[in-house]
């Protein structure tokens, strides 16, 4: 059997974490990623405490707000990468008015019988017409048409 020399047991062993993907530090991918979830929604020192129960793995509150806070970092670098690819890619939509307003409202009107039943009515304000066609619902345009013109 070969006896390595012990300077490359450090080589070795980042070898092996890195095929293994660890992530730096004495927690493991799962326990980190279980400590993180019960941080999110208890205090970091009640998450510890939780955390050590479950899997008999102790970690200071510090520790937990640390790997919170690393994990959140990362989030928000991701939620930041793919926000900058949407805008790089996405499609520009038509252009439209400067200033849009809708309001919505509900008035009783009468029914053929003699009953009465409420109305949703929304007002559109600095559309052009053009993008009525592909906004509004067929069986609305008509009406829309006609109490704008």
């Amino acid at each position: 059997m070969p006896v390595l020399p012990t300077r490359d047991f450090p080589r070795l062993f980042l070898t092996l974490d890195e095929e293994l993907e660890l992530l730096p530090g004495p927690l493991s991918p799962r326990l980190q990623e279980d400590l993180v979830h019960l941080s999110t929604w208890m205090p970091f020192e009640r998450a510890a405490t939780e955390l050590a129960y479950f899997t008999r793995v102790e970690v200071s509150d510090t520790s937990v707000r640390r790997h919170t806070e690393a994990a959140g970092a990362a989030y928000v670098a991701v939620q930041t990468a793919e926000l900058e690819r949407l805008e790089r890619e996405r499609p520009l939509g038509p252009h439209g008015p400067d200033v849009l307003q809708v309001s919505a409202d509900g008035a009783m009107e009468p029914l053929v019988g003699g009953e009465w039943a409420e109305v949703k009515r929304w007002p559109l304000g600095g559309w052009k017409s053009s993008l009525i066609e592909t906004v509004l619902p067929r069986h609305m345009r008509a009406t829309w048409a006609t109490s704008h013109v």
